[in-house]
């Protein structure tokens, strides 16, 4: 075989080795979830050990320096890139982590809803029953998921005695004016809850209801 033929033929062969190193590593990339794309890495890795191999063959200096300085820049280049991955990832679950935290520390800490409206009717109920004319009284507030009313007696006059319509208009922008108007009301609404107006006679027969919804009140 001449010269030139086993240079040939053992370039060749040293592909072997240089394909098994570069494929370890390019296993071992993907196993670990590497982030960039490993192709420059495992390139370099396979001509810097191919170069290498065929330097010591053949005893060229030149090869053995090329192949070596291919080799450490691809492990070099792992390494860096190893190391941002891995600050990356604490950086992002420490940032999961926090959010999480402050999640349950807003839901450990602010009311519900609900809770909100319960006290607002806690409040209010503590200073009735009131009167609001010398014929209808405030008399209690009630609370529930999306509403909140107000519940209304008139002291002299019984269900028969009404003409509901004739009422209806009579109270219904007061009504409407309280709802819009009180920084309660106001703070109600805001919430999407409706504010229900419940007026009943003094035989205890609900006489009309008046619903105000946000969007009555421009929300």
């Amino acid at each position: 075989m001449t010269n030139t033929g086993k240079k040939f033929g053992v370039s060749i062969a040293l592909l072997v080795p240089a394909t098994v190193i570069a494929g370890g590593l390019l296993y071992i990339l993907l196993a670990i979830d590497y982030g960039p794309g490993p192709g420059v890495e495992v390139g370099a890795i396979f001509c810097g050990t191919w170069v290498l191999f065929y330097g010591y063959y053949f005893k060229f200096l030149r090869f053995k320096q090329v192949g070596a300085v291919l080799t450490v820049m691809a492990v070099a280049s792992v390494y860096v890139n190893l190391g941002s991955l891995s600050e990356e990832r604490y950086d992002s679950q420490e940032s999961s982590a926090f959010i999480a935290l402050e999640s349950q520390r807003t839901m450990a800490v602010s009311p519900s809803k609900l809770d909100v409206l319960n006290a607002a009717a806690d409040r209010i109920n503590s200073t009735l029953p009131m009167m609001t004319d010398s014929n209808i009284r405030l008399n209690s507030a009630v609370a529930s998921l999306d509403r909140f009313q107000y519940n209304y007696t008139l002291l002299s006059r019984s269900s028969v005695e009404v003409e509901a319509a004739s009422f209806l208009r009579q109270v219904n922008a007061a009504a409407v004016s309280d709802a819009c108007g009180l920084d309660d009301n106001l703070s109600f609404l805001k919430m999407g809850v409706v504010i229900d107006f419940v007026y009943k006679a003094s035989d205890g027969i609900t006489v009309t209801t008046i619903a105000v919804a946000p969007e009555d009140c421009g929300f």
